[in-house]
């Protein structure tokens, strides 16, 4: 079997939907996830050997991804998103923080201290 093919059965299977909830549920039961702090961020990934950015340098419709990631105070990812490159911060912050919920227990969504970018300092997201 090739590794193409083993992929696209855990795909289908769903196998790669279920492990990070899996991995977190592990990592919660044996008290290895500090969830009293969290740190947030992103980064953008260009597209390699692309068409370019368009007619104009200016022109926002880049051709790249852009990496969400939230972190526990031990430095353990918790959740992550891929989204385009133009879509803002801000929009991803809450959908982040809706990671906690998957936790066992009572559903806290907010972290005790949260670290985060500037593009995250927004009123309406304190």
């Amino acid at each position: 079997m090739t590794c193409w093919r083993r992929w696209q059965r855990w795909v289908e299977a769903g196998v790669l939907d279920r492990l990070p909830h899996m991995l977190l549920a592990k990592l919660s039961a044996a008290n290895r996830i500090d969830w009293s702090r969290a740190a947030m961020g992103g980064g953008h990934i260009d597209e390699k050997r692309g068409a370019g950015i368009g007619p104009s340098p200016v022109n926002r419709g880049k051709p790249c991804s852009k990496h969400h990631l939230i972190y526990d105070g031990n430095g353990t990812p918790l959740f992550a998103l891929t989204r385009s490159a133009n879509d803002p911060d801000i929009k991803r912050a809450l959908d982040l923080l809706d990671c906690s919920a998957d936790r066992p227990g009572r559903p806290r969504r907010r972290f005790k201290a949260l670290l985060a970018e500037k593009a995250c300092s927004s009123a309406a997201f304190r």
